[in-house]
């Protein structure tokens, strides 16, 4: 554990996309490539969505969690589900053409700061 890990045992490390994965990342894009299928693992960091929602907790808790967790973050907030589908999006588009294999990390700064 790094210190990073939000009071209800979520860890907030630096990135989903762990180090194991990289051969299989590898094998993924060449084995894609081919059939000209880009791949670009996108690791979010946390954000605002009902999967951080307690059983029975109302708004007023729900809002003071996501206070807590945004106070780890270098920006200051959690992230919003539209800032992870801008990613997305960017990524399906002829704009990203000439990316491949690259991890895109939206975390608000948690994996560099």
């Amino acid at each position: 554990m790094d210190g990073r890990e939000a009071d209800d045992g979520f860890d907030l490390g630096p990135s989903c996309f762990w180090p194991d994965m990289q051969p299989t990342l590898a094998g993924l894009v060449e084995e894609l490539l081919d059939r000209k299928i880009r791949v670009n693992p996108v690791s979010p960091g946390s954000i605002e969505t009902p999967i951080h929602r307690g059983r029975n907790q109302t708004e007023e808790e729900f809002w003071a969690y996501t206070a807590r967790v945004g106070a780890q973050v270098p920006v200051g907030r959690m992230g919003r589900p539209e800032e992870i589908a801008a990613v997305v999006l960017f990524l399906a588009s002829d704009s990203s053409s000439y990316m491949l294999g690259a991890e895109i990390v939206v975390d608000g700064g948690r994996a560099e700061l």
